[in-house]
């Protein structure tokens, strides 16, 4: 058998390879994206051009599977521990005769069984069902011994989400009496801009209508799905009489959605138990969102949702 001739690689080669393994930019939508780019992810055609036009592109951002299954994997695992540890479970220490489960298969499966989490009946200002919350400044386990290495997914998720958060948001005004700000070395710290919590709703949990609290925060929110799949729904009143008009956004897990000034403040906007997109009914599985914002200007970290 006659040998094999001398393998010729093109001179273009070591590009074409280092082009081909480069990371690729995160699919970003706002409401002025081409309509046929917006259908798998968010419905306007309950939205006229003369209400859509006049929205600023910045003001809702959508990033579609931002984070691989390993990063919701491990942001998600990390979310829980954060609110176990922080809250308890209250009721949802085991019952007797109560089994603990799984709540399903994949990334569900690292939900337990409802029963064993204590969920709030309503939050304080009537808004949200079903649900346990708790801000936080780190992802850190506090318990976790100084040397425990931690997860690369989780270290790469929060990378990703971190450097979606503009940096140009409202800086709180300087104070005398604030404190000067220390090296850290929390590989997993929430930057000092801003300011973060979990939100974790029950598979009958849900957001109601709502608009932002000024007071609150600043004028950007971030937030991460992980988990169940929900609809989140946006709408107005377009004019004096006239009919409310909205948008919804298919919320899978991994996806990052970003909202500021006009859709926080003008828009009412919720997170639904069960809703229909592109005719497919969506929603009814627990779901963990981690929520960042920038500081209001005076400074303080403030509640509010």
């Amino acid at each position: 058998m006659p040998p094999f001739p001398p393998l010729r690689l093109s001179p273009l080669f070591p590009l074409t390879r280092a082009l081909s393994t480069a990371p690729s930019r995160p699919l970003r939508l706002t409401l002025a994206s081409p309509t046929a780019d917006l259908a798998p992810y968010i419905d306007i055609s309950r939205l006229s051009e003369s209400t859509r036009s006049p929205i600023p592109p910045e003001d809702f951002v959508f990033y579609p599977e931002l984070l691989d299954q390993a990063e919701q994997s491990a942001l998600l695992e990390r979310g829980l521990q954060k609110l176990d540890r922080t809250l308890g479970r209250g009721r949802g220490r085991r019952r007797r005769g109560k089994e603990e489960g799984r709540d399903g298969e994949g990334i569900m499966g690292l939900f337990e069984v409802e029963d064993m989490y204590g969920f709030e009946e309503g939050h304080y200002d009537q808004v949200i069902t079903l649900y346990r919350e708790c801000p936080i400044s780190s992802l850190l386990l506090p318990t976790a011994p100084s040397d425990t290495p931690t997860p690369p997914p989780l270290l790469s998720a929060l990378s990703k989400i971190f450097a979606l958060f503009p940096s140009t948001t409202t800086s709180p005004s300087p104070s005398s009496s604030s404190p000067t700000p220390t090296p850290t070395i929390d590989p997993l710290a929430v930057p000092p801009h801003l300011q973060a919590h979990l939100l974790h709703l029950s598979a009958r949990g849900h957001i109601g209508r709502h608009v932002d609290n000024l007071g609150a925060s600043g004028s950007v929110i971030l937030g991460v799905s992980l988990g169940g799949e929900r609809v989140g729904r946006f709408e107005r009143q377009a004019s004096e009489g006239g009919e409310r008009e909205r948008f919804e956004v298919r919320l899978r897990s991994g996806d990052v959605y970003l909202q500021r000034d006009s859709v926080r403040y003008e828009w009412e906007h919720s997170i639904l138990e069960r809703g229909m997109f592109a005719g497919e009914e969506v929603g009814g599985g627990q779901r963990l969102s981690l929520m960042l914002r920038d500081l209001h200007p005076s400074g303080a970290r403030r509640g509010g949702f």
